[in-house]
């Protein structure tokens, strides 16, 4: 995770309420409301005679090169040489300059009323906070024209910013959807990491094609980074017996969902054996539990655990993950309650799975 560099970059953050969309920010809001008045008021200044001033402070015909405090750059001045930005910095980069004073947002107004653009706010990324890029692209996207009196990006630049939205805009999805209070949301990661897995591939095929030996830009190897990253966070949730678990006990997935081989691949039958052992183990832990406090005897499960190696000091939860799919099962299907919750005999349309088990709890009983 990168360090938050500054108290005036930790104020930025906090300006943000957790899971708000940040084009419709109180800060984003205001500026576009400052537009739509500016843009009423007559101004006798040209745009040519606006660019003369700070904001056409760079060579707009070459690709500038990395600012010695920029906040996105590679630094490369170890090795004698100095990068040359990419078409995500360049964007952050006119960000940064456009916003960095109330005369250069004011400027900035003028060039975008005098395009005749849409009316938006240029919005500059915060590195800890999330879907501030994507919101800065696209929003500079919609002021393309605007962005290019400054420093020059190039049409192909632009269509790559434009892919590259199409991308990021699945994980503003999954962040806002993980960002709601008052929601259940640990039965959705395994299924938000499959899905997000699965919008990497289809971009990476498309832009593998679409570009192939001549990704100048390296969006397809940046892609491959991003889905080892992503192989990792979906690997640990796949050994997270918590994740497993909410995951079947869902009733829209149940086991069925990790059979699919689609969107589990060659571990979908892994971890539906994992969930079906939970499970079992839980219900019939549960079920002892209920019938000792109901009779007040000391009646013990004699044969729910499963015999597995390990030391004994190993946990329950542990030792599942090492189970194979061809092991037999630790406890039998007799108990009609759990082969009709496995067999999805009470179908699962939509809504509130709380409401859904609070109603349906009483028809396994």
């Amino acid at each position: 995770m990168d360090s938050i560099e500054s108290d005036d970059m930790y104020a930025a953050v906090k300006l943000f309420e957790e899971g708000e969309i940040i084009e419709n920010s109180t800060k984003v809001l205001e500026e576009e409301k400052w537009l739509r008045e500016d843009e009423d008021t007559p101004h006798s200044l040209q745009l040519t005679d606006k660019l003369k001033d700070d904001l056409s402070d760079m060579d707009v015909n070459e690709p500038a090169e990395v600012s010695a405090n920029s906040e996105l750059i590679l630094d490369t001045q170890s090795c004698g040489q100095r990068a040359l930005l990419n078409c995500v910095q360049k964007v952050h980069e006119i960000a940064v300059h456009v916003t960095s004073s109330a005369k250069r947002r004011k400027q900035m107004r003028k060039i975008i009323q005098a395009l005749k653009l849409e009316l938006r706010a240029v919005i500059k990324s915060i590195k800890v906070c999330w879907n501030s890029v994507l919101a800065e692209i696209r929003h500079a996207l919609l002021l393309k024209q605007a962005f290019n009196q400054k420093l020059t990006i190039r049409d192909k630049e632009w269509d790559m910013l434009g892919e590259l939205v199409q991308i990021l805009e699945p994980f503003e999805f999954a962040t806002r959807a993980f960002s709601v209070q008052a929601k259940t949301t640990l039965h959705s990661v395994l299924p938000t990491y499959a899905l997000l897995r699965m919008k990497l591939d289809k971009s990476q095929a498309h832009l593998g094609a679409l570009y192939g030996p001549r990704d100048a830009l390296g969006i397809v190897d940046a892609l491959s980074a991003g889905k080892a990253k992503l192989d990792e966070y979906y690997g640990m949730a796949k050994e997270n017996n918590l994740t497993v678990l909410a995951s079947a006990l869902h009733p829209g997935m149940r086991l069925s969902y990790f059979q699919d081989m689609d969107k589990c691949s060659d571990t979908g039958p892994v971890l539906a054996e994992r969930a079906k052992k939970l499970l079992e183990y839980l219900y019939e832990d549960y079920k002892y539990t209920q019938l000792d406090s109901m009779t007040g005897s000391a009646v013990q499960p004699t044969a729910t655990k499963p015999i597995v190696s390990g030391s004994p000091a190993e946990s329950w939860f542990d030792s599942l993950l090492k189970i194979s799919p061809g092991e037999a099962s630790s406890a039998s299907l007799d108990s009609k309650e759990l082969r009709d919750y496995f067999d999805g005999r009470y179908q699962y349309t939509s809504g509130d799975i709380l409401v859904w088990w609070k109603v349906c709890m009483l028809l396994y009983m």
